[in-house]
C-alpha cells in the first residue's frame, strides 16, 4: 500500500501548505475567528429564542395552533421537538445545557393539576420531569442550567409583607437546595444564570443600588456596581465568571411626551470580571444606548444598540451585524446568544428569530480550493512515473 503520492521534500511543503489551508477554511465551522465576518442565516419561524448551546440546539417557546405556548427544542438534525406536559399545560422552555438538558417551567389551570408555575427538566432520552416544589411556594421557575446538570431555579414565597423571589438550586443527586432567601415584601432576589464552576449572575433588588450580583460556588457574593447610575442587570455568565448586562449610566436625557417631560436613564451594556470590575461597552459615549444579552467563554459579547441593531463585541471593539448577513431579507433588532463556535442566536425586526452561522471569508475559500487544485495536480504528475 502506497503511503502517499507526494514527493518527499516539494510534497511536504505542499501537505503543510494544504493542512494549513484547510485548517483556515474549517476553522468557521468549528471555532470562531476574528477574522469570520459574514454570517449565513437558519431562519426559525416567528417564534421566542431563549437559549444555545455549544452544539447547536436552541430552546425557546412558540404558539401551537389551538394548542396554546409550548416550549421546544431545535437542532438542525431533528428540527423542532415539542416539549409538552400531556396535560394541557403551557410550557416555556428557558435554557440548555451543552449536554442537552432542557429546563424550563409550566403553567395554567388544568383541572387535575397544580395551578402553580412548576420547573421541569427535559431530555431527549427521558422526556420531561417536573421538579416538585415546597408547599409554601406560590411558584417556580427554572432559569438556568449547566453542564453538569445542576439547575438553577427561582422560586417565589409569601407572607403578610409580600411575595420575595428566591434562589434555589437542583440536582439529580441532592434534590432542591436554597442559595439566596428573598425578604417577604421586597422584590429579593432574581437568579438568571449559573456556569459550570456553579457560579450565580442574578439581580438584587435590595442592594444600593439595586444591581447585579454573583454568588460564587464558595458562597460569597459580590455586588457588581453599575456603569455609574442607579441600577444594573446581567443576562449571562461564561465558564470563567465574566458576567454580561446592562446598567444606567450617570447621565440622564429628558424624554418629553405630550403629558410632560421627565429624565430618562441611559443604558450601557457592560461586561464584569473579578480581574477589571465592570467594564461599560459604551464608555464615554453618552449617546448610545446599548443592551448586554451574551457571552460566550471566548469572552464574546452579543446585544443590542439602538438605532443600530444587534452588535458583536470582541477585544474592545463593536461591529454591528446587519452588515454582515449574507441573506438581505432580514434586518437584525438584537442578538441574544452566542456559543463557543460563533453561531448567534438573533431576533429580526419581523419578529422572527435567526440562528446565525459564520460563514469563512471568500479568500479562505479560494486558498483551499487553491490548495486542492494543486494536490490534484500533483496526483496526476505523480501516477505516470508510478507506472513507469
Amino acid at each position: 500500500m502506497k503511503a502517499s503520492f507526494i514527493p518527499a521534500q516539494n510534497g511536504l511543503v505542499l501537505a503543510r501548505a494544504l493542512t494549513l489551508a484547510a485548517a483556515t477554511a474549517l476553522s468557521a465551522a468549528s471555532s470562531w475567528s476574528a477574522e469570520t465576518h459574514h454570517y449565513k442565516v437558519i431562519d426559525l419561524g416567528e417564534l421566542s429564542g431563549a437559549g444555545l448551546n455549544n452544539a447547536g440546539q436552541v430552546v425557546g417557546v412558540r404558539d401551537v395552533a389551538g394548542e396554546g405556548r409550548r416550549g421546544f427544542v431545535w437542532d438542525a438534525t431533528r428540527g423542532f421537538q415539542e416539549i409538552s406536559t400531556g396535560a394541557g399545560r403551557d410550557t416555556v422552555a428557558s435554557a440548555i445545557s451543552g449536554k442537552g438538558l432542557v429546563v424550563g417551567y409550566s403553567y395554567g389551570t388544568v383541572a387535575g393539576s397544580d395551578s402553580r408555575e412548576t420547573p421541569f427538566v427535559w431530555s431527549q432520552s427521558g422526556g420531561m420531569r417536573q421538579i416538585d416544589l415546597p408547599a409554601s411556594a406560590l411558584y417556580g421557575k427554572a432559569v438556568g442550567v449547566n453542564n453538569n446538570g445542576t439547575v438553577l431555579l427561582q422560586l417565589g414565597f409569601s407572607d403578610v409583607k409580600g411575595i420575595a423571589n428566591s434562589t434555589y438550586t437542583w440536582t439529580e443527586q441532592g434534590g432542591l437546595k436554597p442559595v439566596l432567601q428573598g425578604t417577604p415584601g421586597s422584590q429579593g432576589y432574581t437568579p438568571i444564570a449559573i456556569n459550570d464552576g456553579g457560579s450565580i449572575a442574578g439581580y438584587n433588588s435590595d442592594s444600593v443600588p439595586p444591581g447585579a450580583f454573583v454568588h460564587q460556588a464558595d458562597g460569597t457574593k459580590v455586588e457588581l456596581g453599575t456603569p455609574g447610575g442607579r441600577w444594573s442587570g446581567p443576562a449571562g455568565i461564561n465558564s470563567q465568571g465574566w458576567v454580561v448586562g446592562t446598567g444606567a449610566i450617570a447621565e440622564q436625557r429628558e424624554v418629553c411626551t405630550p403629558v410632560g417631560c421627565e429624565m430618562e436613564d441611559i443604558a450601557h451594556a457592560f461586561i464584569w470580571n473579578k480581574e477589571r470590575g465592570l467594564i461599560d461597552l459604551d464608555a464615554g459615549n453618552a449617546a448610545a444606548t446599548s443592551y448586554g444579552e451574551g457571552i460566550n467563554n471566548l469572552g464574546q459579547v452579543v446585544g443590542l444598540t439602538v438605532g443600530k441593531g444587534a452588535f458583536l463585541w470582541e477585544n474592545g471593539e463593536k461591529t454591528f451585524i446587519n452588515g454582515l448577513l449574507l441573506d438581505d431579507r432580514f434586518e437584525l433588532q438584537t442578538a441574544r446568544a452566542i456559543n463557543d463556535q460563533g453561531l448567534i442566536l438573533a431576533f429580526s425586526t419581523d419578529g422572527h428569530t435567526l440562528l446565525l452561522s459564520p460563514a469563512p471569508e471568500p479568500e479562505t475559500v479560494a486558498l483551499f480550493l487553491a490548495g486542492i487544485a494543486v494536490l490534484g495536480w500533483q496526483a496526476r504528475r505523480r501516477r505516470p512515473a508510478e507506472a513507469g
